[in-house]
């Protein structure tokens, strides 16, 4: 990480970082100029009609923000909305949610993927939905956010998060939730994966502890100009380490399918960014 750190700092490669409750150990400002953060959350947009929504779930947390500011007010009077029983299970001092401002910017944004067409991925450092991570590891308003990203799900496609180190995964309305294994407690050393983007499917192919996934963002019954083979023809499968020559070889298969039409549709596509790394 300290390379990809370096190497996005030379602009060698690009990389996109989300807030999180250890970096506010260094405070926000500091954080965001040695990671060359301009903004708390914003887009980034992706080749073939996607677009990456990059939140702050720091947001909103009192311990996070300015103090009487309006996320601030809005954390405090949410807080002191709850019971103490409540905010025991699920307001924990370590996470916090989308404040009112943030909320309004992400629901215009998704607005205006809508009216384009496009395809949304959401990045955040908290899970967005309840069940895709440990109660009390969810951003505090996950009912709100995950409500209007389910009203939003011909649109909003998959959230990726981090946080809770074990991970999780929920679908949720037609959209993906999935809670990243964080390396820290992997007992194989690592935990990263790759996410691949097609018009179709998401595929997360994890390394080490980092669970693979086959999410299907299309609609059942769409011809989509890809062929699915057997086990890739679920809303959402696990892909294992152990598979047998049989299944190893239909995914080749799709994946081979997969490359002609990417090399193909990307002739008369050009991209001036280098690639595109997420931190979570």
């Amino acid at each position: 990480m300290v390379e990809i750190i370096r190497m996005s700092l030379l602009k060698d490669l690009r990389l996109v970082s989300v807030l999180g409750n250890h970096d506010m150990a260094v405070t926000r400002e500091v954080f965001k100029a040695k990671m060359n953060i301009k903004e708390d959350y914003y887009k980034v947009e992706l080749p073939r009609n996607w677009v990456l929504l990059c939140l702050d779930t720091t947001d909103m947390n009192p311990r996070y923000v300015e103090e009487n500011s309006e996320a601030w007010k809005e954390g405090q009077a949410w807080l002191a909305s709850k019971t103490e029983e409540f905010k025991k299970r699920n307001a924990k001092p370590w996470s916090g949610g989308i404040a009112g401002q943030q909320f309004e910017w992400l629901k215009n944004q998704v607005d205006l993927a809508e009216k384009g067409g496009k395809k949304v991925i959401v990045c955040s450092h908290n899970a967005l939905a309840p069940g895709s991570a440990r109660e009390g590891m969810v951003a505090w308003n996950a009912d709100a956010i995950s409500a209007y990203f389910e009203s939003k799900s011909e649109t909003v496609k998959i959230c990726v998060a981090g946080h809770d180190h074990p991970g999780g995964y929920i679908q949720r309305g037609n959209v993906h939730y999935c809670t990243i294994e964080a390396m820290l407690e992997a007992d194989c050393g690592t935990s990263y994966g790759y996410l691949e983007v097609y018009e179709h499917e998401c595929i997360l192919r994890g390394i080490g502890a980092c669970k693979s996934r086959r999410m299907r963002t299309s609609k059942w019954g769409e011809f989509t100009g890809i062929a699915n083979f057997g086990m890739l023809t679920g809303d959402v499968d696990v892909v294992s380490g152990n598979k047998s020559d049989d299944n190893a070889a239909e995914e080749k298969l799709a994946d081979w399918i997969n490359e002609q039409l990417q090399s193909s549709s990307t002739s008369s596509f050009t991209d001036d960014s280098d690639d595109l790394i997420i931190r979570r």
